[in-house]
């Protein structure tokens, strides 16, 4: 994950960097999936990109729901 991401205290990958720093990449690609689309067509490291790309897709079966609040 590099510095970009870093998982928090609930185990949620959050982001590292930028305006969406210590957000939570689930929350951001429901509220701003432009940004994330943005960062695919960027030179991220590979994992990161995976981590992106999973988050764009949405929640899988298994997934922890988000929390309510």
């Amino acid at each position: 994950m590099g510095r970009r991401f870093r998982v928090d205290a609930a185990g949620q990958v959050a982001f590292g960097f930028g305006n969406h720093r210590v957000r939570r990449l689930a929350d951001v690609a429901r509220t701003d999936a432009g940004s994330l689309r943005w960062m695919l067509g960027q030179s991220f490291l590979d994992d990161a990109q995976a981590l992106v790309g999973r988050a764009l897709a949405g929640p899988t079966v298994g997934d922890p729901a988000p929390p309510e609040g």
